[in-house]
């Protein structure tokens, strides 16, 4: 414990500054990885200390950490940090050394801790990377049962306990989805593995303090007592569990483990081509999704001409998020046609044109967050998603250079320009740095992308349509 005081693992943010991180958490995290009780949390906020118990150290210090991501930089200058990275860092060296001398023993909140962790990425060592932090999760996830229905418990248990806990279990699913996207990661959870149902509106309320939120509160969750924001970011996680489910069928087709051949050491995961009944089933959930999503009244609409004037940032976020993932898996999907030697050479030019159109629109989609100057806010999700639009891009770019080359080079800058203001906020290393150095001067005419740099300086100073043809294409074999 004296180890622990030390290193300051045990000391938190000035007031100010506590609020400020609290408010970024609940504004951006909180609605996509809904793990807590709001209203239980806001009200235990004046007894947190190292004492009352009230709220785990450990997990309010992992709440500091996922909101540094977000929060207004002048914050982090005013207390010391010079740049958000290394204010990030530090605040995540804090979760860390709490959770390496076993600070929290519930293993719930160990769950809620781990899943934060997992959203910095810290680290070249594969032993430490975000997936790391999930098989962890996962595990405890599954030692303390919130794999089955909490409803089916015995002895039961209280009407909120068990939303908390579907709740808890859906955003393990979710982490563990994401991390999946774009790198060669076998999925932990399978379907078939659990059998706890899919999380509904009443899954979003609480039993306690209907009526009676503290006035404090409304100053670092401003949306608490909006009805209709809350339901509206409840629908929006419903949409991105069953964008997750609809993703899993990509994930399990495309990454096999063998049991027949010697597994080398570091070994990744071996790729085989998708049976076209599989491709078909895929890519068919992934449209009847986009369909239903479109639908929704707090998703509409889903396309890039709306809501840039009077629009809630938040809920605008989120939505371009999930029609980031969306477009992501679309292009897995077809990428791997493209990939298999049976794809017939009539089905190819169709699986390339989609590919191509997926990239493009991951383009402008972040092209649109840049023009309204909220680019910053975009999740560390969304890198795997822009890696893989560039590395596709890239690739296609090089084939048909000469045919297309302004705009599949534009979506390629793009693409860039995004990727870097995100590793900023989001990654340690310089390791996604050098991957983007790698795709975008290894190209058949290097100047066309000298200029990325004077963008990307020119972009950060100044931030201080569309039918889907996905739709229209039957999914076929």
């Amino acid at each position: 414990m004296d180890y622990l005081r030390l290193k300051e693992a045990t000391t938190l943010p000035p007031p100010k500054m506590q609020n400020a991180l609290l408010r970024a958490y609940l504004e951006y995290i909180h609605p996509m990885l809904p793990m807590i009780n709001l209203e239980d949390f806001l009200e235990s906020m004046s007894t947190v200390d190292d004492t009352t118990g009230r709220v785990s150290l450990a997990f309010f210090q992992a709440v500091m950490f996922a909101g540094s991501a977000f929060v207004d930089m002048r914050v982090l200058k005013k207390a010391g940090y010079p740049t958000r990275a290394e204010a990030r860092n530090s605040l995540y060296r804090k979760v860390q050394l709490l959770y390496n001398f076993d600070y929290e023993t519930d293993r719930l909140v160990l769950i809620q801790i781990l899943l934060l962790m997992s959203l910095w990425h810290e680290t070249l060592d594969r032993t430490r990377n975000a997936g790391h932090w999930i098989d962890i999760a996962v595990s405890h996830a599954y030692a303390i049962g919130l794999h089955t229905d909490p409803w089916r418990s015995k002895p039961p248990m209280s009407i909120t306990g068990q939303r908390l806990r579907r709740r808890t279990w859906w955003c393990c699913f979710i982490r563990d989805r994401y991390i999946c996207l774009g790198g060669e990661r076998v999925p932990q959870i399978r379907d078939s593995d659990f059998n706890v149902p899919i999380l509904e509106m009443a899954d979003f309320q609480s039993e306690h303090l209907q009526g009676k939120i503290p006035s404090a509160s409304y100053a670092i969750c401003p949306y608490i007592a909006d009805a209709n924001k809350r339901g509206n970011l409840a629908n929006l996680c419903i949409d991105q569990i069953k964008l997750c489910k609809g993703s899993v069928f990509i994930n399990e087709c495309h990454y096999t483990i063998t049991s027949k051949e010697p597994l080398l050491h570091e070994q990744a995961p071996k790729r085989f081509p998708v049976s076209a009944e599989t491709f078909a089933d895929s890519y068919r959930k992934l449209l009847e999704w986009y369909d239903s999503s479109s639908q929704c009244n707090a998703t509409q609409p889903y396309s890039l001409d709306s809501t840039t004037m009077n629009y809630d940032k938040h809920i605008f976020i989120y939505r371009v998020m999930l029609l980031m993932v969306y477009h992501g898996q679309i292009l897995q999907l077809h990428r791997l046609r493209l990939e298999d030697p049976q794809t017939s050479p009539f089905e190819k030019p169709l699986s390339r044109m989609l590919v191509n159109h997926s990239a493009q629109r991951i383009s402008r989609l972040a092209k649109t967050t840049q023009d309204l100057g909220i680019i910053e806010f975009l999740p560390g999700t969304t890198i795997s998603i822009i890696k893989l639009a560039l590395a596709m891009g890239h690739s296609e770019t090089k084939d048909v250079l000469q045919a297309v080359a302004s705009e599949e080079n534009e979506c390629h800058r793009q693409c860039a320009r995004t990727l870097e203001i995100l590793q900023e906020i989001h990654v340690a290393t310089d390791c996604n740095k050098r991957f983007t150095d790698d795709l975008i001067f290894d190209n058949t005419d290097p100047d066309l992308y000298r200029d990325i740099e004077l963008d990307f300086n020119t972009c950060v100073d100044d931030d201080a349509e569309n039918e889907d043809p996905a739709h229209t294409c039957s999914p076929s074999g």
